[in-house]
């Protein structure tokens, strides 16, 4: 039994050392190729009333409920959210033609920032959605840190994904109707 607690203490004791030299920084950046023009892109991103139709959030927390602020676009729009996974909120900083930037606050704990830019090329436009942030929670911050990696990644991923078909699809309906008349 003797030896059972220091083992106990021995692991416990490696995970707080362990812990105290993990990183409490994270930057996140994901990008994808879309078949559309910036503009056709920003109007998805810039209003918080067309998230619901592209953001990852709600398929990974179905448990995920947002409420708009007054504002729900450009500079000063806001959202919050609650959910299983937590809450939080948002709040566009910056918006011009090729990005929009926003602060997070996640749990009343910390603050990140995210941006989406847009990069113009031949045939498409280059998205990249970064977050990025400090986490100042302690000993568990760099753990928590490493499991904000393993989770935001696959989910910046999947949301550049939605947005790429939305606005494709969108554009291609666009497309059609003005083609016909």
């Amino acid at each position: 039994m003797k030896r059972l607690l220091k083992y106990a203490f021995l692991f416990l004791l490696s995970l707080i050392i362990i812990g105290l030299f993990l990183p409490t920084q994270y930057n996140i950046k994901k990008s994808i190729r879309i078949s559309a023009q910036p503009k056709a892109i920003q109007y998805w991103v810039n209003d918080f009333k067309l998230w619901p139709t592209w953001s990852p959030w709600e398929i990974i927390d179905p448990s995920f409920k947002t409420t708009l602020g007054e504002k729900t676009q450009g500079v000063g729009a806001n959202l919050t959210w609650s959910g299983q996974s937590g809450s939080g909120e948002l709040t566009v900083t910056q918006v011009n033609s090729t990005n929009i930037h926003y602060n997070i606050i996640f749990n009343n704990e910390h603050l990140a920032t995210s941006s989406f830019n847009y990069k113009k090329e031949t045939n498409n436009t280059l998205v990249t959605w970064q977050i990025e942030g400090n986490n100042h929670v302690g000993i568990i911050a760099g753990y928590q840190v490493l499991l904000i990696k393993y989770v935001i990644s696959p989910t910046l991923e999947l949301g550049l994904k939605n947005l790429k078909s939305q606005t494709e699809m969108n554009s291609a309906i666009k497309s059609d109707s003005q083609n016909a008349t």
